[in-house]
């Protein structure tokens, strides 16, 4: 297979695991609408960007994988950490683990879909991402 042929294959197999998260998340949804166990619904919201994050970073990753790797650990100490946290924060809210700062209330009470969500994505990826070849 050429390389255009792999990128689309992949993106569409990205984008189909996307819809069916989607499509999960909204059972779940309804599932803690009807039950009040928001729990599950909280998790998955949580890491599955991971997971999608993963997905986005592994074609390249499985091509590296062969080669002697180590860890970039200034990327992922000045990405990874400061993303896994606001990541974690609504998780962290939600089931009392933290008392969360004044500051950082906004982030894990009043918006914690969308940086959760995008914390998460860019966590997967570079968790991935700093196993470098050396």
């Amino acid at each position: 297979m050429n390389r255009l042929t792999t990128y689309i294959l992949w993106t569409a197999g990205i984008l189909l695991i996307a819809f069916l998260g989607m499509e999960a998340y909204n059972r779940l949804r309804e599932y803690s609408n009807e039950t009040f166990e928001l729990r599950p619904l909280v998790l998955f919201g949580t890491l599955f960007p991971v997971f999608l994050g993963f997905l986005t970073r592994l074609p390249k990753f499985l091509v590296e994988w062969k080669k002697p790797w180590k860890i970039d650990v200034v990327k992922l100490s000045v990405i990874g950490i400061p993303t896994f946290i606001l990541m974690f924060i609504p998780v962290a809210s939600f089931l009392n683990l933290l008392q969360i700062p004044p500051f950082l209330y906004y982030f894990a009470v009043q918006s914690p879909s969308f940086l959760s969500t995008l914390s998460g994505f860019v966590f997967g990826y570079v968790l991935l991402d700093s196993l470098k070849q050396s």
